[in-house]
């Protein structure tokens, strides 16, 4: 007994003496005097160790559990802070050492700044001095721990916080998130870890916030656990809000061992303006991205099982995808499955703009609208089996075949077929080029390689197309494109079009051109139509080989025969035409054998520089014009040439040419580019123009560098009465064109010789723009055995507007007729035409009119002469209007325009002896939305008066003619309502020699004009029975009309002794 007292007295001293030692050790260590001795201590051992300096304001330790820090300070070894520590508390469990293991109850860090950087990314960071000092020097490798000790965290605050990263050596980006200049303010967080053994990983993150001085605010940073088993990562939730961008995270799964990931990704709203925080190319997007999308897989092989992107909602991408290993990703198994991608062209434009704020869509893009594409894509990306829909507003494309990317974002492989179906090609390549409506099944291979360039082979079927409203079916093509080499085989056989063509173009050494084939139809409306052409066809047969390096030096034959132009009013066998390039002795020769021309070129021709050359040549003397080339000129051509032109008459008449040769003509000339001259020499000895007959054309141009351009033209007029003889004389030296024309008319109606001398200056204004002065030199010119002075004047064109100054005419000392103004688009500016005395005989002879007679007077002004003209007269009358047998009477012409009524009141009429008995009065207005009112009074107008005008149609005209029409309505759309009446008409056409009498009136109704029963008789008193009525709506925009037409034996051809004309003869139906 006595031995367990002494045992319990002795286990009591020692349980007591062990509490007072704690208790000494607390008070002791509670003590100011000894917490310096104990800081003093420290930083003794520490710095040292560091080399730096390194402070610390106090240090408190309380029950061995508990230590408090406050004020730690330590430098760099540039000796900036490092890190500065306002208040650091950490309690935590001493007896866990005892089991190995450190738990910190609570780790409280508060007002700290980090300042991390280091100079360039190869250098280390300003920290590694202190990493350095507490490295073990002990080389050898120790075998690990087999019982670690583990570390628990139960809570950890950080309150307040500031942190820098630098790279020093790195640029700056103000106001952008920069990952090597990283400055963060007010960092907090809360954070719980049970372990911090990856193996057996438990950590919280209940909250971590911060900002960033670019703008940059993480508003949270939220985790459940995160917990790890056999290197098994996972967690439930991660949740992150950045500004206004919130992205969950949920089932979150990562293997260390096996690289298994899973996670599923979802956010409702990623700001736009939050991504361009950290790339500038986003800033110009505005609408928000939602994403929702699940991951897995076992790196490298990464499966989405599901992808939904969405910007606003007009762009939407849905896919998922499997790829075996990204590593390889060329040999790898890849499977895509796009269900849909759908965007707008203005959501298109704004993705274009993240590389580039100065990308702009092509406009073949821009007109394919709004977009559509589905695709299913399988293999691997080397050998990529394809079957996608591509749907756009001109229509769909279907593509099916292999595809391959060997090298990515150089390499691309495809073979396969390319459907489309009524694609609406207009909308894409322009409706200038005439291509639409393309349906069309492709096969092609296409490869494109590595600093090689693209080749592709295909061949199919154009089912249809509309080339300019042309439609086209069953083209079928062969054509193959590689190493710049073209081949192409191209026939069809349709009721319209049948024609069979090869065609190549090799470019291995230089250029290989190949075509040859045969054209039995091919409709020409598409390419050349004129007006007076109906359902023309050319055929043809061609063949044709040419070589050499460039254009320049092409040699070898082309020929095109057994030709024939079919239209419906003509057979056009223009017979053979051979082209023929070749080099003798050096010498380059091209010859052009056909019924209708022949060529010859002989000698250094560069036709690809012969403009440049020229233009320079010309340039001292047409500075304005064309401006000087900067680089240094090759001057390189000198060729002779000639052309003979043959009779043209059948291939004028063909092709609807106002004029057609009949006696052989020649163009001869030399271009001598290396002594800076050239010349052309042109003689026609007759061509016809219409009626017209030409005579002894000829030409003589001369252009040289030194002395400018020299043209002379001399032609000869013959008429049935008379001739005009004619001579050009044109000189362009120093930044003018002088011009000298000279002739000699001599007929029934105009005896006139004199000489017309102008010259042209060229100019710029302050914005650039070109401006023409024309300066009419001062002439007399003989008229009718009368003297006119042609008075000197100028014309300066401007961009804007045109300036006439003291235009005129004189005759007997008095200024007949004169224009001075400006016409231009304002209402301020106005031209003024003015008459004293002017005889009318005179201008209506320059109109091949003769036999009127009278004398103008007075003065018209037009405002606004280049936009809605505004008219407005003076005291403008024809006086004493007379023919050779009768007096007409005086033309009086008033037009006023009021500016309040916004329009011209006008009175136009004839006054005979006081009588007014023709007229045309009201109202036109000149803008807005006022109506016309207008009425057209003729009474008894005698139609011989007319005839003087209609001379070479009718030689006879007799009888009047009367009307009464009132005119009402918009001027985009009046309305016309009246009657026109003849009375005791007789018409005698001159070419027929037949004599019509005429007595009926025609109505004109708002929608309709027209008459019935016009009885019209002949020589022989025997009708033709007329009737005719139009009706038209919309303004005349559509029209339908009856006609009805009775003849009895009527008369239509009256002229058996005109046997110099085309027709002659009598026919009677």
């Amino acid at each position: 007994m006595k031995i367990i007292l002494k045992a319990l007295r002795i286990f009591a001293i020692v349980v007591v003496s062990i509490v007072l030692l704690n208790i000494i050790i607390f008070i002791t260590l509670s003590i100011p005097f000894v917490q310096n001795k104990a800081k003093d201590f420290a930083l003794s051992k520490v710095k040292p160790l560091i080399k730096t300096e390194a402070t610390l304001g106090n240090i408190n330790l309380q029950l061995l559990n508990s230590v408090r820090l406050r004020d730690l300070y330590v430098e760099d070894q540039s000796q900036d802070t490092l890190l500065h520590v306002g208040r650091l508390d950490v309690k935590f469990n001493p007896l866990g050492l005892l089991n190995n293991k450190l738990q910190f109850y609570a780790i409280n860090l508060e007002d700290f700044t980090a300042n991390i950087y280091k100079e360039t990314p190869d250098t280390t960071f300003n920290f590694q001095f202190i990493i350095d000092a507490f490295a073990s020097e002990d080389t050898i490798t120790k075998e690990p721990n087999p019982n670690p000790m583990v570390i628990r965290f139960d809570n950890v605050n950080l309150k307040n916080g500031i942190a820098h990263y630098n790279i020093l050596s790195e640029p700056t980006t103000p106001g952008v998130f920069n990952a090597s200049h990283i400055n963060v303010y007010d960092l907090n967080a809360r954070i719980k870890a049970s372990s911090i053994d990856i193996d057996k990983l438990d950590a919280t993150i209940k909250k971590l916030s911060l900002k960033e001085r670019t703008g940059v605010t993480l508003h949270h940073i939220r985790s459940s656990r995160v917990t790890s088993e056999d290197g098994r990562l996972s967690a439930n939730k991660l949740d992150i809000k950045v500004n206004d961008t919130e992205i969950d995270a949920a089932d979150i799964v990562y293997c260390i061992n096996t690289q298994k990931f899973a996670i599923n990704l979802k956010s409702n709203n990623i700001d736009p303006a939050d991504i361009a925080l950290f790339s500038t190319g986003f800033e110009h997007l505005d609408k928000p991205i939602k994403i929702n999308g699940n991951f897995e897989g076992e790196l490298p092989q990464a499966d989405i099982s599901e992808l939904i992107v969405e910007y606003g909602t007009s762009t939407k991408i849905d896919m998922v995808g499997h790829i075996e290993d990204f590593t390889k990703y060329d040999n790898a198994d890849v499977s895509i499955d796009l269900k849909e991608l759908r965007t707008t062209q203005a959501d298109l434009d704004a993705f274009m703009k993240i590389g580039g704020a100065e990308t702009v869509l092509p406009d073949q893009v821009k007109a394919l609208g709004d977009l559509n594409l589905k695709l299913v894509a399988k293999g691997t990306l080397k050998r990529l089996s394809i079957n996608g829909l591509f749907k756009s507003e001109p229509g769909s494309i279907r593509i099916e075949g292999i595809g391959g990317i060997p090298t990515p974002f150089t390499d691309f492989t495809f073979d396969g077929r390319v459907v489309t179906d009524n694609l609406k090609a207009a909308m894409i390549l322009g409706e200038e080029l005439g291509l639409d409506s393309v349906s069309a099944d492709i096969n092609a291979k296409v490869k494109q390689m590595k600093d090689k360039p693209i080749s592709v082979i295909a061949d199919g079927t154009i089912s249809s197309l509309t080339y300019k409203k042309h439609n086209y079916s069953n083209i079928n093509f062969v054509g193959s494109y590689a190493n710049s080499d073209i081949v192409a085989d191209i026939n069809t056989d349709t009721p319209t079009d049948k024609f069979d063509l090869h065609a190549e173009m090799l470019n291995a050494e230089g250029m290989d051109i190949t075509v040859n084939g045969t054209i039995d139809r091919l409709v020409l409306e598409p390419f050349y139509s004129p007006e007076e052409w109906a359902n023309a066809s050319i055929t043809a047969r061609i063949d044709g080989e040419f070589s050499g390096n460039t254009i320049d030096d092409l040699v070898g034959t082309l020929v095109l025969d057994s030709t024939s132009l079919v239209e419906e009013s003509f057979i056009f066998n223009p017979g053979a035409i051979y082209l023929q390039s070749e080099v003798e002795d050096g010498e380059k020769t091209i010859r052009m054998y056909s019924n209708f021309l022949e060529a010859e070129i002989k000698g250094d021709y560069y036709f690809t520089t012969i403009a440049q050359e020229m233009k320079q040549v010309l340039q001292p003397h047409l500075p304005t014009l064309l401006e000087e080339e900067l680089g240094e000129i090759d001057y390189k051509n000198d060729f002779q040439f000639l052309f003979t032109i043959k009779n043209t008459e059948d291939l004028s008449h063909a092709f609807s040419l106002p004029f057609f040769n009949i006696e052989p003509g020649t163009i001869t000339g030399k271009v001598n580019m290396p002594e800076r001259q050239s010349s052309i020499n042109l003689a026609v000895p007759r061509l016809m123009f219409g009626a017209n007959d030409v005579r002894q054309t000829k030409m003589n141009l001369l252009a040289t560098q030194t002395q400018g351009v020299d043209l002379d033209v001399v032609t000869y007029l013959v008429q049935e009465d008379g001739y005009i003889n004619a001579k050009l004389d044109t000189k362009v030296y120093q930044d003018t064109v002088n011009n000298s024309i000279f002739f000699d008319m001599n007929n029934d109606v105009v005896v006139s010789t004199g000489e017309l001398r102008a010259s042209i200056g060229f100019d710029k204004d302050e914005e650039l723009n070109l401006a023409t002065n024309i300066l009419i030199h001062p002439t007399t010119l003989r008229f009718n055995k009368k003297d006119i002075n042609v008075m000197e004047s100028s014309i300066i064109y401007a961009s804007d507007s045109i300036k006439v100054n003291n235009f005129g005419i004189r005759h007997d000392g008095k200024q007949q007729f004169g224009i001075d103004g400006i016409a231009s688009k304002n209402v301020e500016d106005s031209v003024r035409v003015f008459f004293d005395g002017a005889e009318l005989a005179n201008i209506l002879t320059a109109f091949n009119v003769e036999n009127i007679y009278g004398t103008i007077d007075g003065s018209m002004m037009v405002r606004r002469v280049l936009d809605n003209p505004v008219v407005h007269t003076d005291h403008f009358n024809i006086l004493d209007i007379r023919t050779d047998k009768d007096t007409i009477g005086t033309l009086h012409v008033e037009a006023l325009y009021n500016p309040d009524d916004d329009g011209l009141r006008l009175d136009v009429y004839i006054n005979k002896e006081g009588v007014r008995h023709t007229g045309i009065t009201g109202y036109v207005p000149t803008g807005g939305e006022k109506d016309i009112d207008l009425a057209v009074i003729i009474e008894q107008f005698p139609l011989r008066w007319v005839q003087p005008f209609a001379i070479e149609t009718f030689s006879k005209m007799e009888g009047t003619m009367s009307t009464n029409i009132d005119i009402g309505g918009k001027t985009s759309a009046p309305i016309i309502e009246g009657w026109l009446g003849v009375n005791e008409g007789l018409l005698k056409v001159d070419f027929t020699n037949v004599e019509y009498r005429i007595s009926d009136t025609i109505r004109v109704n708002r929608d309709n004009v027209g008459f019935e029963n016009l009885v019209i008789l002949d020589n022989n008193n025997n009708s033709a029975k007329i009737g005719l009525v139009v009706n038209h709506s919309d303004n005349f925009g559509r029209l339908d009309y009856k006609a009805k037409i009775t003849l009895d034996d009527f008369l239509l051809l009256n002229n058996p002794t005109r046997t110099d004309l085309m027709a002659h003869g009598v026919l009677k139906l």
